[in-house]
């Protein structure tokens, strides 16, 4: 007896002391798949060992704790069934009890917490929780009304308000959720959003019930491709598929298409991040949100791989799948649309198709991946694909700018390019023709310069040649500093002596030459002294220094009325035929 009592007291001691370490660790890493396995460990050993009462009494707890860190890696299942074990072993843990409760009001499951409540008695929050549940069914019931009366919007509404909001989980709910979007889908092609709310509550059912229904599978991964054009969110969808069924044959079928598609499919969806760039929104714009990156200035794109994968190469089937293929399918390009009509078909019908694809962003931007490629490579074939792009598309006009240009039409070029938005005029594409322009205008304006030089110099050297003109119709008949015999910059000393050196010489008593008569005389004296009354005064000075003999009525009467050579000449000079700055480009 000493024994057994030794040796269950050593398992006991061994049991708590693992415990309290794994409960140190949990504390310290956090939940983790590890420790998960080592409870799950010390829980089986437990049930092995017939464990006394101080290491049994804490099962519960420890099952509380491996719920939680269910939950935590998306174990749900497996938590449920851990809080049920909890509350079966201590029905009255009000902790666990409504963690239990809550997990399954999350996941629409109100019968599971129904027996819960029965079976072990309600405690102090049930009441709240079955209060919960009946205005949940309600809702769901008037959900249910309004998707069978076609009122898709309210039907919406009604869930995430009133159902989603407290049973985010609830597949009953989710399953009416998807229905109603996807006549909503169908009936408003132009709504961007529904797709994405399609394939957020596709993935909400597979994660719940992954095994329940294969065509959730390949819907979202049609979804995601033609919608989206997330092909590789759509490959890991297919391998789950084939996961859980390897010979289901449609998700095999998608499956091969996007794995032989799949270096094209990574092209499209690369030029489709480009592009979105480009065509940002103009709000964006203007707050800088949208400044284009080097990388995208001039896509690295493998155009010739385009050409040749679409237009060149075999079809991307095996020898049974194309004799299946219905006639007119020649080309990769022509198998892709029609995979895509079909699962357009297989969604809403042969009307739905030809609505959807007059607004489909993925077969926009696979035209517009075409056209591009059409440009770049210069190859005439691919330019239709031009006329199926909207006009914000640079690409689309290249060939009219281009012919423009070498047409010398550089105004019209112009107001084509300029109507593009800020990112676009940022590309290389872009640049590569307005540099042109830019170039003209370069060339224009140094031209503009240069007749502006020319035609300034012409009439500086008309206004020269008229001032000399003028000079000389000015310049006065009597050189009075000659007269003086002084330098013209003379002070008024040097002049007074001057002018009784010239008085002495000239008096008529006192000329001693024999070369003038007395007439000749008289006049040098008379000169003399002219000079002297004007280069003595210093206005008189100034007005003969100017060219203005005030002894000569000829030089006032030619300063009054001499031609006027300024401002008609300037007028005519800047108002005439000659047209700068704003007047544009002449041709």
């Amino acid at each position: 007896i000493i024994l057994i009592l030794l040796f269950i007291f050593t398992v006991s001691g061994s049991l708590v002391d693992r415990l309290h370490e794994l409960d140190l660790k949990y504390t310290q890493e956090g939940p983790t798949t590890s420790i998960l396995g080592e409870y799950e460990a010390i829980i089986k050993e437990i049930e092995k060992e017939n464990a006394p009462s101080q290491v049994t009494d804490r099962i519960p707890q420890i099952y509380f704790k491996k719920a939680l860190i269910e939950l935590t890696l998306n174990k749900d299942a497996s938590a449920i069934t851990d809080l049920m074990k909890s509350v079966e072993l201590d029905p009255n843990s009000r902790l666990v009890r409504n963690k239990l409760s809550d997990l399954l009001i999350e996941r629409g499951e109100f019968d599971q917490l129904e027996k819960v409540i029965l079976k072990h008695g309600a405690l102090e929050d049930d009441e709240q929780h079955l209060s919960k549940i009946e205005h949940v069914k309600r809702y769901v019931d008037e959900a249910q009304a309004k998707l069978l009366n076609k009122e898709y919007n309210e039907c919406i509404q009604i869930l995430e308000e009133q159902v989603l909001s407290h049973s985010p989980n609830y597949f009953t709910a989710l399953d009416i959720q998807l229905k109603a979007l996807m006549q909503m889908f169908i009936e408003n092609t132009e709504d961007n959003d529904t797709n994405k709310k399609v394939i957020k509550t596709l993935q909400k059912v597979i994660k719940l019930l992954p095994l329940s229904n294969l065509e959730w599978y390949k819907d979202i991964s049609n979804f995601l491709i033609y919608t989206e054009l997330q092909v590789e969110s759509a490959k890991q969808i297919l391998k789950n598929c084939l996961r859980i069924n390897n010979e289901d044959k449609e998700c095999g079928k998608i499956s091969k298409f996007v794995t032989k598609f799949s270096d094209f499919f990574a092209i499209l969806e690369e030029y489709s991040i480009i592009i979105s760039h480009y065509y940002v929104a103009l709000e964006e714009q203007a707050q800088g949100q949208g400044r284009l990156e080097e990388e995208y200035k001039n896509p690295n794109i493998n155009w010739n791989l385009v050409n040749d994968f679409l237009f060149v190469q075999d079809l991307k089937v095996s020898k049974m799948e194309r004799r299946q293929l219905p006639q007119g399918i020649n080309s990769n390009y022509d198998l892709l649309i029609f995979r895509m009509e079909q699962f357009l078909i297989h969604i809403g019908g042969t009307e739905f198709k030809s609505k959807y694809l007059s607004s489909s962003k993925f077969l926009k931007e696979l035209n517009e991946l075409i056209c591009q490629t059409g440009i770049e490579l210069k190859n005439r074939q691919l330019l239709s694909f031009c006329e199926k792009t909207g006009n914000h598309f640079l690409p689309k006009h290249i060939p009219k700018i281009d012919q423009l240009l070498a047409g010398k039409n550089y105004n019209e070029a112009k107001r084509i390019l300029s109507g593009f938005s800020p990112n676009v005029k940022e590309t290389v594409m872009f640049r590569k023709r307005y540099e042109k322009i830019e170039a003209e205008e370069a060339r224009q304006q140094q031209q503009h310069q240069e007749q502006q030089r020319q035609r300034q110099r012409q009439y500086q050297q008309q206004q020269q040649q008229q001032q000399q003109q003028q000079q000389q119709m000015l310049r006065p008949k009597t050189d009075y500093y000659k007269v003086l015999d002084i330098a013209r910059d003379a002070d008024e000393k040097t002049i007074k002596k001057a002018h009784r050196t010239q008085t002495l010489k000239y008096h008529p008593d006192k000329y001693k030459g024999s070369d003038l008569t007395p007439d000749q005389i008289e006049n040098k004296m008379q000169e003399v002294n002219q000079a002297y009354e004007v280069l003595s005064n210093k206005d008189l000075r100034a007005r003969y220094d100017r060219g203005d003999d005030p002894n000569d009525p000829r030089g006032q009467q030619a300063q009054n009325n001499g031609p006027n050579f300024g401002s008609g000449f300037m007028n005519q000079f800047f108002q005439g035929d000659f047209q700068g700055g704003n007047g544009g480009f002449k041709f």
